[in-house]
């Protein structure tokens, strides 16, 4: 007799241990089911480079950032192009996808130096910002120039 009570506390112990298993797993509720990782925000690649030469005056400038870019975070305060003078040169936006920004100047000068600075305040769609601003520059080439 003793043994179907040890085969019934043997299967309740079980159960119990399956029925934790499977909240654990299929409980969407669960903080368990709702982590995330998130990566620090970086940027992927810059066009033109940093302290590219001879850049043609119609080249837009884009920045292709590691996570997706919460585009309301994308202004003329946290995008800047400026030129030697620190005048911030109008443009428009574009995101041809989620992690990527283009500007498209209205005007570049030929032979002139351009800064970009994209700041802290851009964010990606965790909240997560950048580590700290990023800044380059890069040259126009001269108006008798020809493109390579």
């Amino acid at each position: 007799m003793k043994t179907p009570i040890f085969i019934s506390i043997l299967f309740i112990y079980m159960a119990v241990i399956a029925g934790c298993s499977n909240r654990l797993v299929d409980d969407r509720n669960s903080p368990m089911s709702t982590i995330e990782i998130f990566n620090q925000l970086s940027v992927a690649s810059i066009t033109p480079s940093e302290s590219a030469l001879d850049v043609d005056t119609s080249t837009p400038i884009e920045i292709v950032f590691t996570e997706d870019i919460d585009t309301s975070t994308i202004t003329d305060s946290t995008f800047v192009v400026a030129d030697s003078t620190l005048t911030p040169i109008p443009g428009t936006y574009s995101f041809p996808d989620d992690k990527t920004v283009i500007f498209t100047p209205c005007a570049l000068m030929n032979l002139a130096t351009y800064d970009v600075l994209i700041t802290t305040d851009v964010k990606d769609k965790h909240g997560n910002t950048l580590h700290s601003d990023i800044q380059w520059n890069f040259t126009t080439k001269s108006a008798g120039t020809v493109p390579d």
